[in-house]
């Protein structure tokens, strides 16, 4: 029978040509879907770890915020006669000048004396050293608030009385108490991060401290000048914490952070309510510019960061000021040359 097997494979196969799908491929590095899945696993961590801590700074305030207005709503007594005359009273003049007569008190209406031509005078800065000690800068939010309920018609006696210390507690206890937890968190907090427990951090033991504090709950609320102060000092150094408290890595040599210069807007403001302020805000800057790594870069931080900002700040609290006195009126200059070169 004739055969019909297939016909046996050639063993040579040197010159067998070679198809373009059976050749090797080069070799390539393959792309991981495991590390850019792990990527952006740890970026959406990342950000919503930043927006729990952003709600739960926002829950804190407003918790804060509510138990000082309850302190405001139980104060019903009198600490100190410069909680009407620094503050409410001189809004009060200026929100119903028409109404009411009112008059300032001498820290408002002090003016260089008459002088003989003996003595030689030295311009403004002579009529600034003898002029007012008081600036209009801390009472604005209560004219202001004067100004609305008059406007509302809602101007109660019980409103003129208790509105402006309900203010304080938005503007000036409730941000020195969260400002309280923010600086401790920041300053103390890496220490402790590790530890779980509410009693095992040292923020939450600060913020403790301030909200019990009976002198606080007493006169944090009252509408004194030096409040404001006190609340633009505490919001300045719990924004400036990074630079304060912080790695160099956390901050570029030559890079200055906008909300860092606001701190000093604010403290520039603080100067001109009074200029005792100098003494925390001067040290604060230098402590800064002498964190940075080189000279040079010291030199960039003292300007761009502290002396710029700071004097933007006196300058609008000047402006401010000549509004209101109708005249260049240098009230911190005033408080110096009387509280210091007088010694009264």
């Amino acid at each position: 029978m004739p055969n019909f097997s297939p016909p046996a494979h050639p063993t040579n196969t040197k010159h067998k040509p070679r198809c373009f799908w059976t050749t090797t491929p080069t070799a390539r590095p393959r792309r991981h879907k495991h590390t850019s899945i792990s990527n952006q696993q740890e970026t959406m961590t990342a950000s919503v770890s930043k927006l729990n801590q952003w709600l739960y700074s926002g829950l804190l305030f407003a918790t804060i915020l509510i138990y000082r207005m309850m302190n405001v709503l139980i104060l019903d007594t009198q600490f100190d006669p410069d909680e009407y005359w620094q503050t409410l009273e001189p809004a009060y003049c200026l929100a119903f000048s028409t109404e009411h007569n009112c008059a300032f008190t001498w820290e408002w209406t002090r003016r260089m004396e008459t002088r003989g031509g003996s003595k030689p005078y030295l311009g403004w800065i002579e009529e600034a050293l003898q002029g007012p000690v008081r600036s209009f800068v801390p009472i604005l939010p209560t004219y202001f608030l004067y100004k609305i309920l008059k406007m509302a018609h809602f101007d109660t006696t019980w409103m003129i009385a208790k509105a402006p210390l309900l203010l304080n507690a938005v503007i000036v206890a409730a941000p020195i108490d969260f400002a309280v937890f923010h600086i401790s968190k920041f300053a103390f907090g890496r220490k402790t991060e590790t530890r779980q427990g509410l009693f095992h951090k040292v923020e939450n033991w600060a913020l403790l401290a301030s909200i019990t504090n009976w002198f606080n709950g007493y006169a944090l609320v009252r509408t004194y000048s030096n409040s404001m102060e006190t609340s633009l000092l505490a919001i300045g150094m719990a924004i400036l914490c990074p630079e304060l408290f912080g790695s160099f890595q956390d901050t570029a040599e030559f890079k200055v952070r906008l909300i860092a210069r606001i701190a000093f807007l604010l403290g520039g403001v603080s100067v001109v309510i009074r200029f005792t302020a100098l003494a925390a805000w001067v040290p604060m800057g230098l402590i800064i510019c002498a964190r940075r790594k080189s000279l040079r870069s010291s030199f960039y931080y003292l300007w761009h960061l502290c002396i710029l900002p700071g004097l933007a700040g006196v300058i609008f609290g000047c402006i401010v000021d000549r509004i209101f006195y109708g005249f260049w009126a240098i009230p911190f200059l005033g408080s110096f040359h009387f509280n210091v070169l007088l010694g009264m």
